[in-house]
């Protein structure tokens, strides 16, 4: 039996609180104004609400993408609302304002306050952008969403791939050059770029293109030997610390290219730097940000990473003994961390972090579509899994 007809068998998980919190969290994506509507600006997504500051953040490229697959996700698991619009609108920011035509990628910020953007593309985004657009290209039949995805697949693998095969993690437009930092995860080739494999494989699938699937699957392949040369699995890290947030990108991309390539390679790498971050939680279920030195707290998105991720390999009955547990707690930190502020900016949203620190508890936006997916596995949605999966729509 394949991993993708295994993932589709079982009875789906039923927690009264998850289904309320997932109710909540879809409206406030839909309805708060964390993505703009009233400037030019119309259709990006804000990355989080200030509550102290009363205002929103700057304009996230890599988070707009996200939300293309979230509403298409959402459009799954809870019909009827109306979606399309706010998915077309978030697509057309991401290309009248963010896309670099010339390059394939997208300028990673729009600070409003300033009217200014971050003049630097990075794969990460580009990645989860291509994904976005893969997803409205089979929802749209618009072959032009496809051509942007072709050239997203381009940036990727052709212009910023490095000498050991694997991309570089930032263009700088401006200067044309690529950047590489080992200072910080995020600017340094490390496992968390696996992710954009994810876009990649469902370009493939669309496509039919062999070229486009080996990419992916040396991508993968990559951090599968990182997961099983150290002890932790695929982690990322800084100088002092592993960051848990980062190493869950690693998990979801080794977790979809199992499923989707049917390689247990990648499935007990996934589960082995799983293991990893389960044996961090603290003690009020949720997780902290680093294992190691640094300014550390509690992160929502790794909550609910975790929880998704968990749920896909117990629907692959790869969920280690002992460890349902340490599932539960999650899912009953990740629903305390459900907005109870009236304003309507705030109600329903997942916070980055918990009230034991204010200044890091906002109305998140990837945390809440990370967290609506986390939910949705425990809101009796029989077939999450394999809509994460297998149909590639893991944010």
């Amino acid at each position: 039996m394949s991993l993708a007809t295994t993932l589709g068998t079982g009875n789906a998980r039923m927690d009264a609180e998850a289904s309320r919190c997932l109710l909540k969290a879809s409206a406030w994506l839909n309805q708060s104004g964390i993505q703009e509507q009233e400037s030019a600006h119309t259709g990006g997504f804000y990355a989080w609400y200030s509550t102290q500051e009363r205002n929103y953040s700057y304009i996230y490229s890599e988070i707009t993408g996200y939300a293309i697959t979230c509403m298409i996700y959402l459009d799954r698991i809870l019909p009827g609302a109306t979606r399309q619009s706010a998915t077309e609108q978030a697509a057309f920011w991401l290309l009248d304002k963010a896309w670099v035509p010339d390059e394939g990628g997208f300028l990673a910020k729009y600070f409003p306050q300033k009217d200014s953007y971050t003049r630097q593309i990075y794969t990460f985004d580009t990645g989860m952008i291509l994904n976005g657009f893969v997803h409205l290209f089979r929802e749209t039949d618009n072959s032009f969403c496809l051509a942007v995805a072709s050239k997203a697949v381009d940036f990727i693998t052709q212009r910023m791939i490095s000498p050991n095969g694997m991309p570089y993690p930032i263009l700088d437009v401006d200067s044309s050059t690529v950047i590489q930092e080992v200072t910080h995860w995020s600017t340094d080739i490390q496992p968390y770029l696996s992710k954009v494999a994810i876009g990649l494989l469902n370009y493939a699938d669309a496509t039919r293109s062999e070229k486009v699937r080996s990419h992916a699957v040396k991508i993968l392949d990559w951090a599968a030997e990182i997961a099983e040369k150290r002890p932790e699995g695929a982690v990322s890290h800084s100088e002092k610390a592993i960051h848990l947030h980062p190493t869950c990108y690693a998990i979801e991309a080794l977790l979809v290219g199992a499923v989707t390539l049917d390689r247990q390679r990648l499935l007990d790498a996934a589960l082995k730097t799983w293991k990893f971050v389960a044996d961090h939680q603290l003690s009020n279920g949720g997780f902290p940000m680093l294992v190691g030195e640094g300014d550390n707290f509690e992160r929502s998105d790794v909550c609910a990473q975790f929880i998704r991720a968990g749920h896909i390999l117990e629907r692959l009955g790869m969920l280690p003994e002992g460890y349902n547990l340490p599932m539960e707690s999650a899912l009953a930190r990740l629903t305390q961390l459900s907005s109870p502020d009236p304003d309507p900016r705030s109600y329903g949203a997942i916070m980055h972090s918990g009230p034991e620190r204010p200044e890091r508890a906002d109305p998140n936006c990837w945390c809440t579509m990370f967290a609506i997916q986390a939910l949705s596995c425990n809101a009796g949605i029989a077939d999450a899994g394999l809509l994460m999966a297998k149909d590639m729509m893991l944010v």
